[in-house]
């Protein structure tokens, strides 16, 4: 099974016109990788203002892909557009940029813990409950293995129903965790998507067609 990749193409702060730059690059690459999938696209405020031509739904802000590992080896960096902007003949600006950047997946919140990963142990539990209480292990730990995450429940006099309880905060506090991480993992795609460096392109492209330009070293 070929390893995955999740990609970035941004306009970070550019005009519409980087904006479809970023939807004919990701139609170029759909076309030379028909297995790339398309997971997230994102438009700004700047599509309300482009003007209502066919070219208009193809305007993104931004786009996450997903494809394999060595497809996306030879693209990552600045990509530039040349081309005479379609919004605005009057405007002398020609050169458009783009960035593409390898970016870590989000994880899916939705829990679904597996037995092999978690491990139980029994106490005794203290406080109320009378003397059975003290004598049965009916406190219950369990620790999520992967990722260290110990929870505790002694509210119950049963075990079985002191492991329910424990299982629901476990939950919780996984999910709890795949929120922080999806956070931080956000936060450093926005950082990527501002962070366009125009210059030192590793793929140029021409014209409406979005012509590969062969010769990058005549720019």
């Amino acid at each position: 099974m070929e390893e995955k990749i999740m990609i970035q193409i941004s306009s970070g702060r550019g005009p519409a016109e980087c904006e479809l730059a970023v939807g004919l690059f990701t139609e170029h690459l759909s076309k030379k990788f028909p297995g790339m999938k398309i997971i997230k696209r994102h438009r700004s405020g700047n599509w309300e203002k482009i003007s209502k031509s066919k070219l208009r739904e193809k305007c993104f802000n931004s786009v996450i892909a997903e494809l394999d590992l060595e497809s996306s080896e030879d693209f990552c960096g600045s990509v530039l557009w040349i081309c005479k902007s379609p919004f605005r003949p009057k405007h002398g600006r020609k050169n458009w940029f783009i960035d593409v950047s390898k970016v870590e997946n989000l994880t899916n919140e939705k829990i679904c813990l597996d037995e092999k990963d978690i491990r139980m142990e029994r106490f005794h539990s203290g406080g109320n409950g009378g003397q059975n209480v003290n004598k049965v292990e009916t406190g219950v730990r369990l620790i999520h293995v992967p990722t260290g995450i110990s929870v505790t429940a002694t509210e119950e006099r049963s075990q079985l129903l002191n492991r329910e309880i424990a299982m629901r905060k476990l939950e919780e506090r996984i999910r709890g965790k795949i929120k922080e991480e999806n956070s931080g993992r956000e936060s450093k795609r926005w950082e990527k998507h501002c962070a366009l460096e125009r210059g030192n392109p590793v793929l140029v492209y021409e014209g409406i067609e979005f012509k590969v330009k062969l010769d990058i070293q005549a720019i």
